[in-house]
Parts: structure tokens; sequence; C-alpha cells
């Protein structure tokens, strides 16, 4: 291995990019922020009653990553006339460390997806508040039935997403 080798294994692991144009006889480096992604991911059941909907309660899932706690919510309300469901990350602490973090979550089904890309919104502010500023990935229901793809009376829904973080 010479010695231009081991630089260049050296910048890929630390994020540098060093390029040149010889036109302009410049040289530059880049430093590339280095994000570290984990992945989440949970199953909920949805139901094909329109009534049940209206009266859904909220499930919350704890998941510690990066030494912190995140809860993803799945609730289901009406958004007006229309029966939804609302996924949402919210961090547990302050909304400056929250800040820190993104997060994206996905449905999906039949080569068919709904994504949402956010900052998680820190644990200070209520469920309600959250899900009535729709920041989160809302699912129409008729989008729900279609992406849980079962006849049963129990339909599941898998939410996956990732979260990460700038180093």
């Amino acid at each position: 291995m010479n010695m231009k080798q081991t630089k260049l294994e050296k910048d890929t692991i630390i994020g540098v990019t060093t390029f040149s144009n010889p036109l302009l006889s410049i040289s530059k480096t880049i430093i590339k922020s280095i994000c570290i992604v984990v992945a989440l991911s949970t199953t909920v059941n949805v139901n094909s009653n329109p009534q049940e909907v209206e009266n859904a309660t909220w499930m919350l899932t704890v998941f510690n990553f990066f030494g912190r706690q995140f809860c993803l919510h799945f609730e289901a309300f009406q958004l007006g006339t229309a029966p939804v469901y609302m996924a949402f990350l919210r961090f547990m602490g302050d909304e400056n460390e929250a800040q820190k973090f993104s997060y994206g979550l996905e449905v999906g089904a039949h080569s068919r997806k709904l994504t949402w890309q956010g900052i998680p919104r820190s644990i200070r502010d209520g469920h309600r508040k959250v899900r009535d500023s729709h920041d989160g990935l809302i699912i129409p229901r008729n989008m729900a039935l279609f992406f849980s793809g079962s006849d049963k009376e129990e339909r599941k829904l898998r939410v996956t997403g990732r979260i990460w973080r700038e180093e």
C-alpha cells in the first residue's frame, strides 16, 4: 500500500474529500459532516371500521438511541371529517437538544409509500400540541388500509424510520 492510498482511505473514514481543478490550478478540501443513522421499526394495528378510528387511543413506543430516549407516537383521530392515523417522534429532553437530531418515518406497500422527515419535538410539547400542528406523518385511513394489505379482521401497518444526528 503506498502513501497516497493510505491518505485516501483515511480521508474516506473521516469524511474529507480533496479535489483539484487543473484548469484553474486550485485545490480545495471539503470536510463532510458525518451522520450517525439508526433504524427504528414498529407494527401497529389499523381498523377498517371508521367508528373505531374515532375512538382509537394512541400507541407509544420508546427507543433508546445515542444514549437518549425517543418516543414514537401512533395515533388515530379525525382530521376534519376524515379519519386519519398520524405517526411522529418526540425527544425526551428539551427543545434545544432535540434540534440536534433529525428523523424520517415511512409506511408503504405494493410499490407505494408515504414518507415524513423532520426534527423530533421535545417531550415538553404535549402530544396533542404536536398532533394538532400536523407535525408528523399523516396517513389517511384508506391509505393505511391499503398499506396493511390484509382482508383479515386485524390489520397491521408497519412504520419504519431512522433517527440521525450530525457529528
